[in-house]
Order: C-alpha cells, then structure tokens, then sequence
C-alpha cells in the first residue's frame, strides 16, 4: 500500500505538467489574436518556471519540450504542423530546455532545504514536547509511560521498553499490541549485548515485524526501546529512523535521569537513617547513663557507709535509686514500645473498660511526681465503657501526663477530661507549660523528634511517638494543639466501636 503510494506521488506531477501546458495553449489559442504569437511563448515560459518551483526538475524538463512543440504546433506558422522545424525553433526549443534546467534546479535546491528545515521544526517539536512531559515527572513509573505515549502518538506504533534489572534485561513497561514471543526477546537481548540496532528497517533480524533500538549512554547501554507499527511498514524512511534514533537516546537519558534520582534518594536515606541512629545511640546511652550512674552512686554509699548514716538519708537514698530505677524502667518500655511498633508486632486485646480505672492505674506509676501537683479528672458520670487494651492505654496516658509534669511548673494544673463525640470519645490532657512551637505541632509525633527540649529535662523523643502508633492500632487518632492563654492539649480519640483483638502485622 505504502508502495502504490509513493508511486502515484512521483507520476501525479508529471501529468499535472502536461495538464498545464494543455491549458496555456487552449488560453493561447483563445487570445493569440489580442497579444500575437510571437509574444505566447513568454506563457509557455512562466508556467514552466512554476511547474519547475512547484514539483521540481523531471515535470520542468517534460513542460519545456511540450512548451516547444505545443508553440510550435499552434502558433508558428506552418500552424497545426511540426513541418519546418528549422534553426529557430531549436533555439527556442533550447532556450525553454535551459531556463527549465536552471529554474528547476533553483527550485529543487530552495525546496530541499525548506523539507530539511521543516522536518528540523518538527523534530525539535516533537523532542521538545516529549522533553517538557519528561521534565515534569520525577516517577520512574511516570517517566516510562510518557516514553511509550509520545513515541506511540508520534510513529503510530506500539511500544516496549526492556531494562537490565538484576543482572537480567527484562520487559519493564509495554503497550498491551506489542508481540512477546520469545523471538523477539532474542533480538531485544541481541541489541542490549551488542548496543545496535536491529529488527525491521535494519540489517539485522531484518525480518521481524518489530524494531529495537539501544537505550544508552556515556556509561554504556542499558536498556532496550522496541516499536511495532500499527500498519505495513515495508519502505524504510531514512529520516524516521533519525528522528527515532533521537527520541532513543533522549528516553536513555530520561530513564538514566530517574534512576540515578532514585540512587541518589536512597542514599540520601541512608545518610538521613545513619545520622537518626547515631542521635538514637547519643540520647539513649545519655538518658540510660545518668540514672544508672545516680543509681551505682547511691548503691556505692549505702555499701560503704551504710552504717555511718542514719535512716532518714538512707531513705532519702533509696527513694532517689528507686525513682531513677522506674525513670530507666519507663525508658526501656518504650523503647521496647517502639520496637514492637516497627515490626508491627504489637498485640492489641480489645475489650470494653472502664476509663476511671485506666486513668487511675496510670497514675500509680507516676504518684511520686505528681503527689504534689494539681491534678484535675473530668469525666461524666455516665461516661460509657470504651473499647481499648487497658494496658497499652495506661501506657498513652502514663507518657502524656509524664510529659505534661516535665513541661509545666510544678504550681500549675494538669487537666485530663473526656467527652463523648457520637460514635467516639476524646480524652484530652491539657498543661500549663511552655507549649510547644507552631510548626512543630504535626513533627512532635514522630521518632525521636523533640520541640522544645531545655537542657534539664531529659528524654529520647520517643513517647509520643508510641502514643500515636498505639492510638492507631486502636483505629483512633492523637493530636495537639497549643491553648489559647499557655501550655499544651494533647488528646485522643477513640472509636466507641471496638476492633476485633488481633497483632498487628499477621
């Protein structure tokens, strides 16, 4: 089909050439009476020069001779002969050939480079566009996909893109009319080893319907485009493979591009991982340091000196061991907390509670710190029975009044209320401390991260940051939110609806 085309694209201009000409000397025979006919010949000239710039130097040549012949004919006399073709004919015969010659080849020049400057237009668009829609993707996924659209819409073809993943070239990305017999992936394998193309329009695997083109680069090939046209493609156009050839190597890059972006987020990751574990190491063995360092000192004394001091300091000593015992306890916890957490290990029995009875257990571990401050609980009297693992909340509430102790004075108040919202509840536990900075709201929740941290009060970062994997393994949620005059309310809420017991992760 693409034959008979072209066929019929390089004989139309000839017989367009001999319709002009029949139509010059029809109009001369209709006013050779008005111009003469000596004078028609300079007609015959000018359509020759348009035949010329319009379809070049083959139909140019053909209009000149029948240009002669037809003036000949019609208009010098003996009229309607070719008899006495003398001297003067064959000089206009000549003149017409050569003014059809240069013209022509004038013509033909001016309108190679106008073709070669509009396919130049068309192939910058094209790169340009696919480079805009690359350049507005940072996904690999996304990067792939626009590869396959653009060369599809472009060549009217279907698409294959073959990357080497693990040491194997593998077909990553396809349009669903591209063929995969296993033919096809020896020729792919073929082009990825030897980085040439190959397939149809080569002379490589030249009888496969499909062509394969090297994704490559300065560091070497990489991957494998395939295309399959959508009709018969039995005429190889030079400047289709250029064109492919270009989008080849800009869809090389591209990919190249995204993976080294992925390389390079990886190991922006790790940095980041390495650093977090070096502050982890830093904070933990400070925090586990200084009570196991208060606690050896007053064991030391009461070792050494045990019968030099009287009962009162040895009391005094033991409740400071002790403290510092349940500080290191609490710490521990939650790191152990933490790495049930991440390895989605965490059993969670749910079972209906009694909020008051949570609560009140949750104090008892903290009963030293707070005998002395005012602590405030507000909960109705017909507060419902919530659905929760009484253990793992105790250890929501004993991490958030412990926090709210360490950040308020100790001659403020610490409020915990709980109110019913429909088809939930929300505990709140509110301070009057130093708050905590804006930004810093949504961050105080992750791992290891602290808003406001002075230098006497101690901690990891990690409380929170539990209190919140907890409260979602309930299918509840946590927030804080500073209050209008000072200090912090932190609050959870919970589903009155409970789950089903389960452990996380199976």
């Amino acid at each position: 089909m693409n034959q008979s085309k072209l066929i019929s694209a390089q004989i139309f201009p000839y017989l367009k050439s001999v319709a002009v000409i029949a139509l010059v000397t029809c109009f001369g025979l209709f006013v050779r009476s008005v111009f003469g006919p000596m004078n028609l010949d300079m007609f015959y000239l000018l359509f020759v020069v348009m035949i010329a710039v319009r379809w070049g130097r083959g139909p140019a040549v053909l209009s000149s001779v029948l240009s002669v012949f037809a003036f000949k004919c019609f208009f010098m006399p003996p009229n309607a002969s070719l008899a006495g073709f003398d001297l003067q004919s064959a000089f206009i015969l000549i003149g017409f050939l050569v003014v059809g010659l240069l013209v022509s080849t004038l013509a033909s020049k001016t309108r190679q480079q106008a073709m070669k400057a509009s396919d130049r237009e068309i192939q910058a668009t094209m790169l340009c566009d696919l480079s805009k829609d690359l350049a507005t993707s940072d996904s690999f996924q996304d990067v792939l996909r626009i590869i396959r659209m653009n060369v599809g819409k472009i060549f009217d073809c279907y698409v294959a893109i073959f990357l080497l993943e693990d040491h194997k070239l593998d077909l990553v990305s396809f349009d669903p009319g591209f063929p995969l017999p296993e033919s096809e992936r020896t020729i792919a394998a073929w082009v990825f080893e030897h980085g040439q193309p190959a397939g149809l329009c080569t002379r490589v695997f030249y009888e496969s319907k499909s062509q394969y083109l090297p994704l490559k680069t300065s560091q070497g090939t990489f991957g494998v485009l395939g295309i399959l046209f959508k009709e018969d493609h039995t005429a190889c156009d030079p400047k289709e493979n250029y064109l492919l050839s270009m989008l080849a190597n800009q869809a090389a890059i591209a990919i190249q591009r995204t993976k080294l972006a992925d390389v390079s987020l990886q190991l922006e990751l790790l940095r980041e991982t390495e650093k977090l574990q070096t502050a982890l190491l830093n904070s933990i063995s400070h925090d586990l340091r200084t009570p196991l360092v208060s606690i050896m000192g007053v064991l030391d004394t009461l070792l050494h000196d045990f019968s030099s001091l009287d009962q009162q300091t040895r009391e005094e000593l033991l409740a400071t061991a002790y403290e510092d015992s349940d500080h290191l306890n609490r710490l521990v916890s939650n790191l152990l907390d933490m790495t049930r957490l991440e390895a989605k290990a965490l059993k969670i029995h749910i079972e209906p509670c009694e909020l008051r009875d949570v609560i009140g257990a949750s104090l008892q571990p903290l009963k030293d710190g707070i005998e002395k401050r005012n602590i405030l609980i507000h909960i109705p009297e017909d507060f419902p029975e919530v659905p929760m693992d009484f253990v793992l909340m105790m250890r929501i509430f004993i991490n958030l009044v412990d926090n709210a102790v360490k950040y308020s004075q100790p001659e403020t108040t610490i409020t915990i209320k709980a109110e019913c919202l429909q088809d939930q509840i929300k505990i709140s536990v509110q301070d009057e401390g130093i708050g905590i900075p804006k930004d810093d709201l949504l961050r105080i929740f992750d791992k290891f991260y602290r808003a406001v941290k002075p230098r006497q009060i101690s901690g990891t970062g990690l409380g929170l940051s539990i209190c919140k994997g907890i409260a979602e393994a309930h299918g509840g949620e946590i927030f804080a939110e500073n209050n209008p005059q000072k200090g912090v309310t932190v609050s959870v809420i919970l589903p009155l609806v409970g789950k089903e017991s389960k452990t996380d992760g199976k």
